[in-house]
C-alpha cells in the first residue's frame, strides 16, 4: 500500500515536516510505502478566477500540471495533507494549490454541465485521507484541520479525524502523528470503500462543522 504526504508549508524543514516524517516512519513500520511532496518545490500561481477551465485548459504556464502529474504517477492509496497555521488559517501555498487543482480537475465544467455525481466518482482518487495541522504561537490548529478535512472529503473515500497540534505540547504532537501513521495503515487494510450516501451529511458535520442547507 502507498501513502502520499503533501507538505503545504513554504518551509521544507520545520515542525510540519517533522510531524509528517513521524507519521511516515510509523506507517513504514506497518509495511506502507511513503512519498513526501513539498509544494514549495513547485511554482504555483494564484488562481485568476477567469473560469477558462470550464471550456479549456488553464492558461497559466507554471508547475501545476507537472505537480498534478507527479501526484498521479505515484498512484497512492491514501493522502495526507500537512500544514502549519498562518493567521488562524492555512498557508496561501496550500490554498493556491487547492484553488488551481479544483479548476484543472474539471470541477467547474462538471458543475456547469450537471455532472457532479460523475465528477465525484472520478475524482475521489484515494481510499483514505487525513490531515495534520500544526500551530506554533496563538493557535487555530483545530480550525485549520477542519479546512483540510473539507478538502479531503472531495478527494477520498474515507477521511480520518486527523491531528491538530500545538508546538507547546510537542511530545504529544509527535505521539499523535505516530498514531496517525498506524491508523492510516489499519484503515487501508480494512478497505471499507466510500461512505454510504446517507451518512455524508453527518460525516461533513463531524469533520468540518459544515451543515447542508435545509431544503
Amino acid at each position: 500500500m502507498k501513502i502520499l504526504a503533501i507538505n503545504g508549508s513554504p518551509r521544507k524543514s520545520g515542525h510540519t515536516v517533522e510531524l509528517l516524517e513521524t507519521m511516515m516512519a510509523s506507517a513504514r513500520k506497518q509495511g506502507a510505502q511513503m512519498c513526501l511532496i513539498h509544494l514549495a518545490d513547485y511554482h504555483i500561481e494564484h488562481c485568476r478566477g477567469c473560469y477558462t477551465c470550464i471550456k479549456a485548459s488553464c492558461p497559466q504556464q507554471d508547475d501545476m500540471l507537472r505537480l498534478l502529474t507527479d501526484i498521479q504517477n505515484y498512484q497512492a492509496d491514501a493522502l495526507v495533507y500537512g500544514a502549519p497555521v498562518f493567521n488562524f488559517n492555512l498557508p496561501g501555498l496550500l490554498i493556491n494549490f487547492w484553488n488551481r487543482k479544483t479548476g484543472m480537475s474539471g470541477y467547474f465544467r462538471a458543475k456547469e454541465e450537471g455532472r457532479m455525481d460523475e465528477w465525484l466518482k472520478q475524482n475521489r482518487a484515494w481510499k483514505v485521507g487525513a490531515g495534520i495541522a500544526q500551530a506554533g504561537h496563538s493557535g487555530g490548529q483545530k480550525t485549520a484541520l477542519k479546512h483540510i478535512n473539507f478538502s479531503l472529503l472531495g478527494e477520498c473515500d474515507r477521511v480520518l479525524m486527523g491531528v491538530s497540534v500545538h508546538t507547546r505540547r510537542w511530545d504529544k504532537a509527535l505521539e499523535d502523528a505516530d498514531r496517525l501513521g498506524k491508523k492510516l495503515v489499519e484503515e487501508l487494510e480494512k478497505n471499507k470503500g466510500p461512505y454510504p450516501l446517507w451518512q455524508m451529511p453527518f460525516i461533513y458535520k463531524r469533520l468540518t462543522c459544515f451543515e447542508f442547507p435545509r431544503s
